[in-house]
């Protein structure tokens, strides 16, 4: 999570409030007390300067957050100074997706052959952002050769999403690298 302003000066000594609301509550750290995990921040403990001259023409200063690697629900965040509450946002990311989009991975070994599980109907993608917010359990995947199939399990690690379809085996050359699978998006409501 990136923050970015153009006024470097005294008016980002400031805390903020960064609630990170996970879809699913086994991804809680204190589950009996919230229902989001905290990542609040002081602006100088984050802040890096960096140059974007197609957005700014100038130098901007920076506060990184490194979020952790699951599925998100929300974001809730807020600025306060010494006289209280400055601006704040709520970003509802349920049933929201950034593409349909994907491309397997280039990789075979004992278990993968071109991303496809040998043992199970199955692939993997990189955990980004972007990919964990655009598959979802119950969503249609619809590939090249094995047609559409329904999302039945998603596992993340800190690289990798595993995620688990319903059938027999995909096939892994004409399913896998280097070919293409859609998100079908008329199948997606949530």
């Amino acid at each position: 999570m990136i923050y970015l302003s153009s006024d470097c000066g005294d008016s980002l000594d400031t805390w903020f409030f960064l609630h990170i609301i996970p879809q699913d509550t086994k991804n809680l750290r204190k589950p009996k007390e919230h229902n989001f995990n905290n990542f609040d921040f002081n602006w100088k403990s984050k802040e890096t300067h960096i140059y974007i001259p197609k957005i700014s023409g100038s130098r901007l200063c920076a506060a990184t957050i490194e979020l952790e690697g699951y599925l998100l629900k929300a974001i809730r965040t807020v600025q306060f100074n010494k006289t209280g509450r400055l601006w704040q946002d709520y970003i509802d990311l349920a049933g929201v997706s950034f593409q349909n989009e994907f491309t397997a991975f280039n990789l075979t070994d004992n278990n993968w052959e071109n991303v496809i599980s040998r043992r199970h109907a199955g692939f993997f993608i990189a955990n980004t952002f972007e990919n964990r917010q655009s598959i979802y359990v119950g969503n249609k995947i619809r590939f090249p050769a094995s047609g559409m199939r329904e999302v039945e399990g998603i596992q993340y690690s800190s690289k990798y999403i595993n995620i688990f379809v319903s059938g027999g085996l995909l096939d892994p050359a004409r399913d896998g690298y280097p070919n293409k699978f859609v998100v079908d998006e008329m199948e997606n409501e949530r």
